[in-house]
């Protein structure tokens, strides 16, 4: 059958009229741009490399949010990885990366969709937070402003509204993996923050092989975390602590990119995991993974060198030094010590420290009963 130019131009225009994605008609490096994703747009054994439009900066130029969406064979779970909340944070970007492109479209049951910085100024900046520079001045971070609130009420709302609205929320997606790793100057093992409210995100929990769970109970209106936000509309999501700040660690990506995939294949989106040496080694780990729920953080008083006293995963004991503060002279002025018995969840890396930093985490369990869910903070 044949169709007349007029015809082949109104069939486009009642596609065009039925998609939910909305396209600017910017090109970017070859990409297109975007202010709004619908999966359901988007074809059968597929892949997309989008930009994503976000609010112009303060000198009337606008950001975009690189975007890579994998569609399947058909409809099926719908999974997302997220990254780069954070500008000091990139193991959480390689494996969002190295999971994305490892993945066959022609073998993929439902679609899986990929954001790597997610916030471009903080990224640009390669430091945790988005700096404005009107007015006086501020910094941003972008993970602490998605409350929920129907209206931006400043920058940082405004900058994660239309994310929001037009990416993580409408997309019906199945569960969420929010990369995250500790800030540059500090370390993290291999950690995950999630509610032990949410099923799936114990089963999540299952399927991690994780040094430390750490068990929380969100409220998006209170912290303004991705994850809580989502929670709080059913799609199942951890926060991915993954190693150290501004550091690439091989060993953690690859890790973190097989528990991605055992995730994948939990969802039925590929065909189970058969490699033995993968399988090997998350039995290993899943042994040793540590479920606390009360977190205590160890801060130094006067300003100096800090040298740590503890490692990462460290059990150590109420009054325990964990770091020294040394001055200019070599002679130790402060002990820091933990209050509480536990295991040391963080420990700084950069020894350059003003007072009241944060030094050490050292996370524990509580047993009482107002702790069984997470949550609980040791002053």
């Amino acid at each position: 059958m044949k169709f007349s130019k007029l015809s082949l131009l109104l069939f486009s225009i009642i596609d065009l009229a039925c998609s939910q994605t909305i396209y600017t008609e910017d090109i970017i490096e070859g990409n297109k741009v975007i202010t709004k994703l619908d999966i359901n747009d988007l074809p059968e054994r597929s892949i997309s490399y989008l930009w994503f439009k976000v609010p112009a900066n303060m000198v009337g130029i606008n950001s975009h949010v690189p975007l890579m969406v994998k569609k399947g064979t058909n409809d099926g779970p719908r999974f997302l990885l997220n990254s780069g909340f954070h500008g000091d944070e990139y193991n959480g970007i390689r494996v969002v990366q190295d999971t994305f492109h490892s993945i066959d479209e022609n073998k993929l049951n439902g679609t899986l969709v990929a954001v790597t910085y997610a916030s471009p100024g903080a990224m640009a900046g390669g430091r945790m937070f988005y700096v404005t520079n009107s007015a006086t001045g501020g910094i941003v971070d972008v993970n602490r402003n998605f409350k929920l609130s129907p209206t931006p009420i400043d920058i940082g709302s405004l900058m994660t509204d239309g994310l929001w609205k037009n990416l993580y929320s409408n997309n019906n997606f199945t569960a969420c993996v929010d990369m995250h790793g500790a800030s540059a100057g500090d370390s993290y093992p291999n950690l995950i923050y999630g509610d032990v409210r949410v099923e799936y995100t114990n089963r999540m929990f299952e399927l991690s092989g994780a040094d430390i769970v750490k068990l929380e109970i969100g409220n998006a209106t209170i912290t303004g975390y991705l994850e809580d936000a989502l929670n709080q509309i059913n799609v199942p999501t951890i926060s991915y602590e993954i190693g150290y700040g501004l550091s690439i660690q091989a060993d953690q990506i690859k890790r973190s990119n097989e528990f991605m995939k055992r995730i994948m294949a939990d969802l039925k989106m590929i065909p189970e995991i058969t490699d033995k040496d993968s399988i090997s080694r998350y039995e290993a780990a899943q042994k040793k993974t540590l479920a606390l729920n009360e977190l205590h953080i160890a801060k130094n008083t006067l300003g100096g060198i800090v040298i740590p006293c503890v490692s990462l995963l460290d059990k150590i004991e109420a009054g325990q030094v964990v770091a020294h503060v040394i001055n200019p002279y070599g002679h130790v002025i402060e002990e820091i010590k933990t209050k509480v018995d536990g295991y040391v969840m963080m420990i700084i890396r950069n020894p350059a420290s003003d007072p009241l930093r944060n030094i050490a985490f050292i996370s524990r369990v509580n047993p009482d009963e107002s702790c069984k869910l997470g949550g609980c903070f040791v002053p």
